[in-house]
């Protein structure tokens, strides 16, 4: 009797452990989509957010205060006023800290940009730069989950 007491203590006890790691797991992997799914929206928001670099460019190309002007000039609004308000919600889900240190990344989009469209060089030192500005945004990213884990401000 003592055995199969035994075993069956066992058996319960392997299947909560199982069953902790299965809940641990779907836990740990629900808090990574979630904060994907933030970084991601900050990333959509801030590209957005550097098409006003694409509208600015079109505005200066044109006669001061022509309609073409003040299309260019008026979508450059419309898309800063959309960002704002969309930025807000951002900073809801993360850290100011952490929020701004990844608007760096309008950097890199503005090179592409003025790549493809305006059909500008890119040079060593841009491509340096950015490689610097990245590194920069992974310190602060993670620097502010090594806080939350240590509770050290």
């Amino acid at each position: 009797m003592y055995i199969i007491i035994r075993v069956y203590n066992i058996i319960i006890g392997r299947i909560i452990f199982l069953y902790s790691l299965f809940f641990i797991h779907k836990i740990v992997r629900e808090i990574i989509m979630n904060k994907f799914k933030k970084y991601a929206l900050l990333h959509l928001l801030i590209l957005f957010a550097s098409f006003t670099g694409i509208c600015s460019k079109m505005a200066a190309k044109q006669p001061f205060l022509s309609g073409t002007f003040i299309m260019w000039y008026g979508l450059m609004i419309l898309i800063l006023g959309i960002y704002a308000i969309l930025w807000q919600q951002i900073l809801k889900q993360m850290s100011l800290t952490v929020a701004f240190a990844n608007k760096a990344i309008s950097i890199v989009w503005g090179m592409v940009f003025g790549a493809v469209i305006f059909s500008e060089k890119i040079t060593f030192n841009m491509i340096l730069g950015s490689l610097i500005v990245m590194a920069g945004i992974v310190l602060v990213v993670t620097d502010e989950y090594k806080d939350k884990e240590t509770g050290i401000k």
